[in-house]
């Protein structure tokens, strides 16, 4: 019996521990930990549906296939510390967050932008320098962008590189 109550669950999730590590802790299945997570009062959040709720830009849906995409959205749900993201995903945002502070660079949308071969498989997507309205963001501000408070936290770039797991 690992001695694990709602309770305990609800307390430990109130301190910033996440479902996974509780179980890790524990020594019990992911799965456990939600059922007593709900068992406590724990509204699950989707954490794909507040992403895409604060997406800044109207992307088609062809489009949300692509590299740049898919790592932008990584780099959300990171930031969101809602749930933790697996090792290959993390090393994905890592890669990205090094690759935007190395160059001064920033992720942009814009229709136009064409897909680059070893860059950004789907058109839409590019990295384009840093200026000064972008600073602590990983995506390009400017005028046409639609970025709420939570986007501010989703789109923002990491204070420190994540740690690989």
């Amino acid at each position: 019996m690992s001695g694990l109550t709602p309770e305990i669950v609800m307390q430990l999730m109130e301190a910033g521990e996440s479902q996974s590590a509780i179980a890790r802790t524990f020594k019990v299945s992911r799965q456990y930990v939600h059922k007593l997570a709900k068992q406590g009062g724990h509204k699950s959040e989707n954490v794909g549906r507040i992403v895409t709720d604060n997406l800044p830009w109207e992307v088609p849906t062809e489009w949300q296939d692509g590299s740049l995409y898919y790592v932008i959205r990584l780099l959300a749900h990171y930031n969101s510390g809602l749930y933790e993201i697996s090792p290959s995903s993390l090393e994905r945002v890592n890669a990205l967050v090094k690759r935007l502070k190395l160059f001064q660079q920033v992720i942009d949308y814009d229709p136009r932008y064409p897909a680059v071969k070893g860059l950004s498989s789907k058109p839409g997507f590019a990295y384009v320098p840093r200026t000064p309205e972008d600073e602590g963001m990983a995506i390009k501000i400017r005028p046409g962008i639609r970025l709420t408070d939570e986007g501010r936290k989703l789109w923002a770039m990491p204070k420190e590189l994540p740690e690989s797991i």
